[in-house]
């Protein structure tokens, strides 16, 4: 899960007395260009992505949830939990600390209220911090962030905020609270088996069964995340979530690879150099156009060379139906013209043998 913010530019962006909190990012020509100035505060939150989230939550669950059934002979406990659909049962492991490990079963009630209501606690754990700078508030792991003047800004949700909103909802677009409540609501608490068959119909195109599983927690982890982590009030009206901009599929993979490849520069400088120095010579002793030429007139030969040989063979196939005797008769003819031996061989030399009378 990934969010990020595009805005034009504006002085009142961010209030300048908190200016350690971002930097000021100039995208013009010159130091003294102040149309392509931005200013921009970035984080990043590992851990927080809706997978993990949901690991998270199995974990609280075990210490918190309503035991519904106890068997000590098959060593497993059967929790109540509102972030399943209702009536789906799902079976985890854990291990713990002190004693052995337990096989923990989890009983889908579809309740999405208290779905919600647990994960906003789970993530509230995380927000609470002290911080010493004016209009400022800390929101998740503790960083303070920027008293934010958002009337002039558009904010979009990419990866899991789309598909949580439209993968079955079908509310793709500018979030709305109250609309993804009400869908949710509905769906999780729809009984299993009806969910399931409606998938089996290919009602969820855009849905697999890994998040038809999931739906019920993720729309509330994604909706969560918003409003108590990111500190996003419930109103908002101008947060999109989106999966292509400009035809262009947006995902987080992009940033993951930039910021890996980022030392690659540095690290195969020298390797570089030699293989640059190394091409050089080698178009300077064979130009590259030599090799072009080259490639395209044997691909064209060889293109020539097949379709004589296809030509050929399809001709074969139907002088052999249609005409065998002719066939023969024009093998014949071939051999003896092109092979030698075989003319020698073929020739009819009985009238220059001498005539012996067979006697008793």
């Amino acid at each position: 899960m990934f969010l990020f913010v595009y805005s034009f530019y504006n002085s009142r962006m961010f209030y300048w007395s908190q200016s350690e909190l971002y930097e000021e990012l100039n995208l013009g020509n010159d130091d003294a260009s102040v149309s392509h100035k931005y200013t921009v505060f970035a984080n990043t939150y590992l851990g927080y992505g809706a997978n993990v989230g949901i690991e998270r939550y199995k974990k609280w669950l075990a210490n918190t949830s309503t035991i519904l059934h106890k068997d000590p002979s098959k060593n497993s406990t059967l929790l109540s939990d509102c972030c399943l659909p209702n009536g789906l049962i799902e079976q985890m492991s854990t291990d713990k600390s002190e004693g052995p490990s337990e096989d923990l079963i989890r009983q889908g009630r579809g309740c999405f209220n208290e779905c919600y209501d647990a994960v906003s606690r789970l993530i509230q754990s995380n927000v609470t911090c002290s911080t010493s700078h004016q209009n400022a508030q800390c929101f998740l792991e503790g960083i303070p962030l920027p008293g934010l003047d958002s009337s002039n800004a558009e904010f979009y949700g990419i990866s899991e905020y789309w598909h949580s909103t439209n993968d079955i909802f079908g509310l793709g677009g500018c979030y709305d609270k109250l609309r993804l409540k009400n869908a949710a609501s509905e769906f999780c608490s729809l009984n299993w088996t009806t969910i399931w068959n409606r998938f089996r119909r290919k009602q969820y195109l855009n849905a697999d069964t890994s998040r038809i599983r999931t739906q019920c927690f993720k729309s509330a982890w994604a909706s969560a995340l918003l409003h108590i982590g990111l500190k996003f009030p419930e109103d908002v009206s101008n947060f999109y979530s989106v999966l292509t901009m400009a035809g262009q599929e947006i995902q987080w993979t992009l940033g993951a690879i930039l910021y890996r490849l980022r030392h690659l520069p540095l690290k195969f400088a020298e390797m570089r150099k030699q293989y640059r120095r190394l091409s050089f010579l080698a178009e300077k002793k064979y130009p590259r156009e030599i090799y072009i030429v080259n490639g395209n007139l044997l691909l064209y030969f060889l293109f020539i060379v097949v379709s004589v040989l296809a030509v050929l063979y399809i001709v074969n196939l139907l002088v052999s139906y249609f005409l065998p005797e002719r066939r023969v008769k024009l093998l014949t003819l071939l051999l003896r013209r092109k092979v030698p031996l075989i003319n020698h061989m073929m020739t009819d030399n009985s009238t220059q043998l001498p005539h012996y009378r067979r006697t008793i």
